[in-house]
């Protein structure tokens, strides 16, 4: 179980990494969201209301696609420390 002490120490700036890799990884899904709802193919559903156009692409860029990354990070930082918890239980334990 030797392995294992090397991955039990949670890296500095864990959900700073897991954030922007995933914004950057979420933004190209972003970005076709916000074209088409600028050119009118797929509205941006607001409160059940289709909005369109420019105001819909602005919409699309500032609130979709960093909160889907900070939502998607935050899943990803609690899952890695409940998993780091798990193997420092374990390291402890032998």
């Amino acid at each position: 179980m030797d392995f294992l002490k090397e991955f039990s120490e949670k890296p500095k700036k864990l959900f700073q990494f897991f954030f922007w890799n995933m914004l950057f990884g979420y933004l190209p899904i972003g970005l076709l969201s916000a074209f088409l709802s600028l050119f009118g193919k797929t509205p941006f559903m607001l409160n059940k209301e289709p909005i369109y156009g420019i105001f819909g692409f602005l919409l699309s860029l500032i609130l979709t696609t960093p909160l889907f990354g900070f939502g998607i990070a935050l899943m990803c930082w609690v899952f890695f420390s409940i998993g780091n918890f798990i193997i420092r239980i374990i390291t402890r334990s032998k």
